[in-house]
């Protein structure tokens, strides 16, 4: 009887097989007459192309429910451009296919395929499928110039070249003035953006594209001495790394620039420090948004409102002041390394070295020729000094909110923020509610310098930045524009307009300004300026 069951078992077992290979075999008969393909490609203009061919389904068991065509510039059809038609019918075996394609890039190589959707779905697939593929190229509008606007601008300014026959890409598109080339920074379908080079000519643009070249109208160029434009950052605040514009800052307070070309950024509300690389490129060095007091490496370490900022002409650290931690910090130029210099997480007014000194609000820190540390408290109207070795003495203030010249602590220094020095150790304070620049000579004598009380009272709204130029005069940032202050005291405006508050960017007759506080000068003779919430350069035209 063992025998006769095995026979049957191993019979059932070949019957079922059999069944399931009939079943395979009947679901991939489907598509034995599919034929889908795309006939022609016709009409071929600039933009557009005619897309012609044929879809044929015999299957008794299937229909086209929808149909279209893939294109792209790559044959792999990553962008997923289609055009799409549906059917709306059940019995449709055969469909004549003619499509134009619009608002194709010129001068160009497409591909293009064929696609279906059959219903019901074969059982084991998707029931989407593609035709082979057929590729065919945009024809190239003839090179011409329409109009340039503006016609005129300075070194940095951006103008556009509107016309046809642009190649996408930009290295191709040669716009030149008398020889000197012009760096293209935008392709688009009609158009061009260029950016005027240093020192161009005034005359007539060509434009040259391969064996192309044309002329179009006059460009002037204008002679300005220095720039202006954004290199970092955004009118809206936030907190995001990024090149350039991209990036976000809220409240940028301090700022400082290394001789790599690297400037770093102390951030009020951010609590940290950001670096932005000579490539634009923005990163925290260290802290986070969190406010804190903690010391360690990177963005572990905690800061609370992060003022000023400076790096040690001999170590090449970086120190940062601190108006929410009475302290300053010593940061490694790789980050790896924060810790104390002078004073801690706690107020007060006292002398002494390293964190058993005790400061109120320090806003700004300088370093003199000599290599000592200078700090601005905001609250307790001091100008404290911090030598090499971490020891904290009070250099001039009498700790009161008053306007006073005088030698050492016999003057008054109110509302301390911004301090600078200049090349013979003289230190430049602004004080007295933004009213007034106080002097103080290397002796500690302390002077009216400008401004309110001054011999030269000119009237300030707010002064916050100011630096000082190779020809002993100031440049302060006061009421959204930046003035000049010569060695007698006389004021005149550098660049913007006062009291007019936008962000324009340019020549430094036309440049605009919203919100400006610190600035400062790197060894090449450029400046950099804090704007509302965005990092600026004033670049030097030589």
């Amino acid at each position: 009887m063992k025998p006769v069951k095995s026979y049957f078992f191993f019979l059932l077992v070949a019957i079922v097989s059999l069944f399931t290979c009939k079943k395979q075999n009947d679901s991939n008969d489907w598509n034995k007459d599919l034929k889908f393909q795309v006939d022609t490609v016709i009409n071929i203009t600039e933009t557009t192309a005619l897309i012609k061919g044929t879809i044929t389904l015999s299957s008794s068991q299937q229909y086209i429910s929808e149909y279209g065509v893939d294109y792209d510039t790559v044959a792999t059809f990553v962008n997923q451009n289609e055009t799409q038609i549906n059917t709306n019918s059940t019995d449709v075996k055969s469909v004549p296919f003619s499509i134009t394609i619009n608002k194709l890039i010129t001068n160009t190589k497409y591909y293009a395929r064929i696609w279906t959707q059959i219903n019901p779905n074969p059982i084991g697939t998707e029931g989407r499928y593609t035709s082979s593929i057929k590729s065919f190229n945009t024809l190239k509008f003839p090179l011409q110039i329409t109009k340039v606007q503006p016609d005129s601008g300075a070194y940095h300014d951006q103008f556009t070249i509107t016309g046809k026959g642009f190649s996408w890409k930009l290295s191709d598109n040669k716009v030149l003035i008398n020889g000197m080339e012009a760096t293209v920074v935008g392709v688009y379908a009609d158009s061009l953006k260029v950016q005027v080079p240093k020192k161009w000519n005034t005359g007539t643009i060509v434009l040259k594209l391969g064996n192309e070249t044309i002329n179009g109208p006059q460009f002037r160029y204008i002679d300005e001495s220095y720039v202006v434009y954004t290199i970092a950052g955004d009118t809206i605040e936030g907190f995001t790394n990024g090149i350039g514009k991209a990036a976000r800052f809220h409240f940028p307070s301090g700022i400082v620039a290394d001789k790599d070309g690297n400037i770093f950024v102390t951030e009020y509300f951010n609590n940290c420090v950001r670096k932005i690389s000579s490539e634009g490129i923005v990163s925290t060095l260290t802290g986070s948004t969190q406010s804190g007091y903690l010391n360690g490496s990177g963005t572990s370490a905690l800061f609370f409102d992060p003022s000023g900022i400076l790096i040690d002409n001999v170590t090449g650290n970086i120190l940062v002041s601190e108006y929410g931690n009475p302290d300053v910090r010593i940061i490694s130029s790789d980050a790896s390394i924060i810790k104390a210099f002078v004073g801690c997480d706690t107020a007060g007014y006292v002398n002494g070295w390293g964190t058993k000194a005790r400061f109120v609000g320090l806003k700004g820190i300088v370093q003199n020729p000599s290599g000592d540390f200078f700090v601005t408290e905001f609250w307790g109207g001091h100008i404290r000094k911090i030598d090499g070795f971490a020891q904290v003495t009070t250099f001039a203030g009498d700790g009161t909110k008053g306007c006073k010249a005088g030698l050492g602590t016999s003057a008054s220094i109110g509302w301390p923020e911004n301090i600078i020095s200049d090349n013979n150790g003289n230190l430049y304070i602004s004080g007295n509610n933004g009213k007034t620049i106080f002097k103080i000579d290397p002796t500690g004598m302390v002077t009216l310098f400008a401004g309110s009380g001054s011999a030269t009272p000119y009237s300030f709204k707010y002064i916050e930045g100011l630096v000082a130029t190779a020809q002993d005069h100031l440049l302060v940032t006061d009421n959204n524009c930046i003035k000049q202050i010569d060695p007698s005291g006389l004021v005149t405006i550098f660049s913007g307009n006062s009291g007019e508050s936008r962000i324009i960017n340019g020549g430094i007759s036309k440049a605009r300004f919203k919100s400006l506080r610190r600035i400062i000068k790197d060894n090449a003779g450029n400046f950099y300026i804090i704007d509302a919430q965005c990092i600026r350069k004033i670049e030097k035209v030589e």
